[in-house]
């Protein structure tokens, strides 16, 4: 069975999150527990949720989100994080959004922001897609070009 639950703070899911990285298709320095917290101890505001998905007492992801007011956001701001992310292990994708909507449906909010997430992101094909389908009003915003090249 798999059920979100609120970390009280980053100590109590640091070792279990760094450990979780490794099986994550998205893990970049972005998205370390430690990274979130020093960008939350110095831009964060209103009220942190560490919002953790356990599958049979094991960690399978991680949306770090904050509240103030009534708005949701990742911790993150375009100028200090070039790619952002939910902290998703990759045989979990299908359980964790789900799960996620399900939370957030039960908490009061008007709007999620979340911003640095690549076109090649399991939240970026997964959630907007699954929001619509539970009756959310979705708006997909393109941020800033990130050139890339393949390298043999």
């Amino acid at each position: 069975m798999s059920s979100i639950t609120v970390a009280s703070g980053f100590e109590e899911v640091q070792g279990e999150w760094e450990a979780l990285l490794p099986t994550c298709l998205t893990d970049t320095l972005w998205i370390t527990p430690r990274w979130e917290r020093l960008w939350w101890q110095e831009m964060g505001q209103g009220d942190l949720l560490l919002l953790c998905l356990r599958t049979e007492g094991r960690l399978k992801g991680i949306a770090p989100l904050y509240r103030q007011g009534n708005t949701l956001s990742s911790l993150s701001s375009t100028d200090l994080c070039d790619y952002y992310d939910f902290v998703v292990s990759h045989d979990c994708p299908d359980t964790f959004y789900p799960a996620l909507l399900d939370y957030l449906g039960r908490e009061v909010w008007d709007t999620i922001r979340l911003s640095s997430i690549r076109e090649s992101s399991p939240t970026f094909s997964r959630l907007p897609r699954l929001a619509r389908e539970a009756g959310y009003r979705v708006e997909v915003t393109p941020e800033d070009v990130a050139p890339g090249l393949a390298l043999p």
